[in-house]
């Protein structure tokens, strides 16, 4: 039950941007 509330919060699309936005910095670290 917790983690359906809070898969409800709209944190998780903060959490979701932040991991995204890693994700992007090292993929262009790491292009050529």
């Amino acid at each position: 039950m917790r983690r359906l509330r809070f898969l409800l919060r709209p944190g998780w699309l903060v959490l979701a941007l932040v991991v995204a936005g890693f994700a992007f910095m090292c993929f262009y670290v790491l292009a050529p």
